[in-house]
């Protein structure tokens, strides 16, 4: 009987026990979560306007990157160079006379374009620039230049003489071109006009040995 009701207390004593832990620590419990929640609820705004931040600002990142990488991609770098040779009669009479020339220009998908080029006669050199941008013929020695874009990919270098023009034609595909001269008499005329950087020579039909174009 003894050992009876010292069981019985023994385990009322320790439901008590119990029942206080679980009292005592239930409030405890209830308001740590009741804090924890609340604070993620005030976080959720803030985190949530951090999120669209980074993700504006990484979409603006990409952006730049995305149009910086198009206007590279649109502009266009290239380098050309002819060697050719004509016969003058005024007015001195000299055969197989030595012209060449070479320069780099850029064509550009918004239909700009420049380049410049030094045309060399006898041992006299002219330097040529060109710019689409003015959109008409400017002054240079012997007489003015002016660029024609005739297409996304092709670019035409006028030089006008008094008695005819010296065109290089540039075509660009991809990550080749192509560069083609071509002289063309002015209409009435019948002798071409060479400028050496001093003054006028009159020649027959100048002849072109090579023309090499590449893109860099």
């Amino acid at each position: 009987m003894c050992k009876r009701r010292w069981r019985l207390s023994r385990f009322a004593h320790a439901n008590f026990d119990a029942s206080q832990r679980i009292r005592n620590s239930l409030p405890f419990r209830l308001s740590d979560f009741i804090l924890i929640e609340t604070a993620k609820r005030r976080a959720m705004p803030m985190n949530r306007r951090r999120v669209h931040q980074l993700i504006l600002i990484a979409g603006i990142f990409g952006l730049s990157v995305f149009m910086g990488s198009i206007a590279h991609a649109a502009s266009v770098s290239f380098q050309m160079a002819f060697t050719g040779h004509v016969d003058c009669y005024r007015p001195i009479q000299i055969s197989n006379v030595p012209i060449s020339g070479s320069g780099t220009g850029s064509l550009n998908s918004d239909g700009t374009a420049s380049a410049d080029v030094t045309e060399t006669a006898f041992i006299f050199s002219s330097n040529l620039h060109f710019d689409a941008r003015l959109g008409r013929a400017t002054p240079a020695p012997g007489g003015t230049v002016q660029v024609r874009v005739a297409g996304p990919h092709r670019l035409l270098l006028i030089w006008n003489l008094p008695n005819n023009q010296m065109v290089l034609d540039v075509a660009v595909n991809g990550n080749s071109c192509t560069a083609r001269i071509e002289n063309k008499l002015k209409p009435g005329k019948t002798e071409y006009t060479l400028f050496d950087g001093t003054g006028y020579h009159y020649c027959g039909r100048p002849t072109t040995e090579g023309a090499s174009c590449q893109v860099h």
